[in-house]
């Protein structure tokens, strides 16, 4: 899946805040405005994406882009996939390795 689209209206990807909103709600079972792992891995199932735990911990990572809180936030669901609709050529396994390459460059300084 290369944007998330809504489930239940494919056309609808995230384009706009609402949209992303809508999906952002749906995940967020317990109401506490943000993702926790469970919530991601159930997400990312229901767009086919079954990952072991590892590789669930891995994205939240990614995600949790903003604080580093581990738990995924609203704007840093946004925020992650209108760069993902601006280079959707970049995978999450890129995205990995990018982040790898940063702790790395880091480690040298």
């Amino acid at each position: 899946v290369d944007i998330l689209c809504d489930i239940d209206d494919k056309d609808a990807c995230i384009a706009d805040l609402d949209t992303a909103a809508r999906i952002f709600n749906r995940y967020d079972l317990n109401g506490d405005q943000r993702l926790e792992q469970e919530e991601v891995r159930l997400m990312l199932s229901d767009v086919g994406l079954n990952l072991e735990e590892e590789e669930v911990e891995e994205a939240i990572r990614i995600l949790d882009s903003l604080n580093q809180d581990g738990y995924v936030g609203f704007d840093e669901f946004v925020a992650f996939w209108q760069n993902k609709l601006m280079q959707p050529e970049v995978t999450a396994a890129a995205a990995a390795e990018q982040e790898a390459g940063k702790s790395n460059d880091l480690d040298r300084q």
